[in-house]
């Protein structure tokens, strides 16, 4: 029971995260599982591959043999106009392709593994709720106190920061893997798959790829009683003409995941760029005017990534009454440690009299 509930408060916490992330870290995982999850059923549930040979043969069962054969065959091959059989330059891997998405959805998890637990999202979220409660005086100041006292926050910026570069690298090798293995090396076939399907245009059929190729040879050895036989029989992969289709749309995905995120990099570069005039708007907006060296005091870079986090995700008067709450703290610091060396000055005085 403990553990569900652990699961149930997990759940309901707030988003702490962009668009861009969002979009790598819960999109695009859902949608590369919903994708391996129909082509596992499609593959391992209905039937994967028809097959057919004009050889008639006898035998119990040697049909279904001759075809789950050809299926589980190392290498398909293509029927030249000459009437003979050439092997394709590939393994066959029909079989495993819901298998292989399967993988790449899991590869896709890695973002987030590393954002929960190097960035400390779960604590972040935390601190969203809490600002999503934020309803009097009281609670700012008990917040402020809360990011204060935290020692995570001087550490989350550098997760954040790792978890884009991961998103990268891991996006990045999911492509090549798609282009290399898949596609073998034709960058141009999934984009002609796409304008295809967005423009609807039945008769503009792309170039074929052997890859996802539907109807291939398959060449089985059949042996009997003192005798072997070879069955050269034409198979019909039933769902490459749709695995294709899977397969591209991933392709443009990952593609506009990994802008996104480069995007939500320099997004964020120039935000740090523009910490002093950002800060300052938000103490103008509370009419704060010596705020200079609060800002080179008081505001990291973790502090302020946060700040503007908590803007992102809740609103712009929140992040206003933390960053005001936050003065308000350098001030009465500040003015206590005046007050101390002042002390400590009239003391020193009073000695050498």
């Amino acid at each position: 029971m403990d553990i569900l509930n652990t699961l149930s408060k997990i759940s309901k916490i707030t988003n702490f995260s962009t668009t861009a992330d969002y979009v790598t870290m819960r999109f695009m995982p859902g949608v590369l599982l919903v994708c391996s999850l129909i082509m596992t059923y499609k593959q391992y549930i209905k039937s994967p591959i028809v097959c057919y040979s004009s050889v008639p043969f006898t035998g119990n069962g040697l049909a279904d043999y001759v075809e789950n054969t050809c299926y589980l065959s190392k290498r398909f091959y293509n029927l030249l106009s000459s009437g003979a059989i050439e092997p394709l330059n590939h393994d066959n891997i029909y079989p495993w392709l819901p298998i292989i998405l399967l993988l790449q959805t899991a590869s896709l998890c890695l973002p987030k593994i590393c954002w929960i637990f190097i960035g400390k999202r779960t604590d972040l979220c935390y601190l969203l709720t809490l600002c999503n409660e934020v309803n009097v005086k009281n609670s700012i100041h008990k917040f402020i106190d809360r990011i204060q006292a935290w020692n995570s926050c001087k550490y989350f910026l550098v997760g954040y920061l790792l978890t884009k570069l991961i998103t990268i690298l891991v996006y990045f090798t999911n492509i090549l893997f798609l282009y290399h293995i898949l596609f073998l090396q034709d960058a141009s076939y999934p984009a002609t798959i796409i304008k295809q399907l967005i423009l609807g245009n039945t008769t503009t059929v792309p170039a074929p790829n052997s890859m996802f190729q539907s109807v291939v040879m398959c060449n089985t050895v059949v042996y009997h009683l003192s005798s072997i036989n070879k069955v050269v029989s034409q198979c019909l992969l039933t769902w490459n003409a749709y695995y294709e289709k899977i397969y591209a749309i991933i392709t443009f995905l990952l593609i506009i995941s990994i802008s996104l995120t480069i995007l939500d990099l320099i997004k964020w570069l120039i935000y740090y760029m523009l910490k002093t005039i950002i800060i300052l708007q938000y103490l103008q907006k509370s009419m704060v005017k010596d705020g200079a060296h609060f800002i080179a005091d008081s505001i990291s870079s973790n502090v302020y990534f946060l700040i503007l986090m908590i803007s992102s995700n809740i609103n712009d008067v929140v992040a206003g009454e933390i960053v005001k709450g936050l003065y308000g703290n350098y001030k009465s610091k500040k003015k206590t440690s005046t007050e101390k060396l002042m002390i400590v000055n009239v003391t020193n005085d009073c000695c050498d009299v």
